[in-house]
């Protein structure tokens, strides 16, 4: 009688996740090598489709980012930094100019000793806890950007970042589809603290210019 019941939970359960569709949630152990699609290291020759990797233990295992129609995407053809910003606020290329340098200037020391130390990488990588630290990151390509940081579990959590040299510098939106204020830096740029521009755990979306 008891062998009968344990069989025929057996069948309910199969019959249920069959129901469910058959999806089946498996965590992977942090020593396999053998998970599709997770690597160990960020790799220089990206993989076609692949916009950018996450992790969320510190860089032991990369989760790649592939395009998502209307929130991960290529910034399409003839869109231009200037321009796009026109619509948020800047409104004439001269304007831009300036306030590109004069965030610049905002450089403190700290950040400008860190800005010495360039990342060659073809990734800009962004943090969720001060100083580079923390388990959940994101590394973005130059040329692509997200609507929407909440679709990749990223939604208000920046608080440091490294801007590749390979990219024309970045955006972050206080809003989701680039909304509310924003903060800009030019390309080679590191922020250990993006707290001491009022831009702790804010940003929602994001952009990578092209050079």
């Amino acid at each position: 009688m008891i062998m009968r019941r344990v069989l025929l939970a057996v069948v309910f359960l199969a019959l249920t996740l069959g129901l469910l569709g058959g999806t089946v949630v498996m965590a992977y152990d942090e020593n396999s090598e053998d998970v599709p699609g997770v690597i160990t290291e960020l790799p220089e020759d990206v993989p076609a489709g692949v916009v950018g990797y996450y992790t969320e233990d510190a860089g032991k295992h990369w989760t790649p980012i592939t395009q998502e129609q209307g929130i991960i995407e290529r910034i399409p053809d003839g869109i231009n930094k200037s321009d796009f910003m026109a619509a948020h606020g800047v409104s004439t290329k001269e304007e831009m100019a300036k306030f590109l340098e004069d965030q610049r200037k905002l450089l403190s020391e700290e950040e400008a000793s860190e800005a010495g130390r360039m990342i060659l990488s073809v990734y800009s990588i962004f943090y969720k806890d001060n100083f580079y630290y923390g388990g959940r990151q994101l590394a973005l390509l130059a040329g692509y950007w997200v609507k929407d940081l909440a679709v990749i579990g990223m939604d208000n959590i920046f608080s440091s970042y490294r801007l590749s040299t390979a990219s024309g510098g970045s955006t972050i939106f206080d809003y989701a589809y680039y909304g509310g204020d924003w903060f800009e830096r030019p390309g080679g740029t590191n922020i250990p603290r993006l707290s001491q521009y009022g831009w702790n755990d804010r940003a929602s979306s994001v952009i990578c210019w092209p050079q």
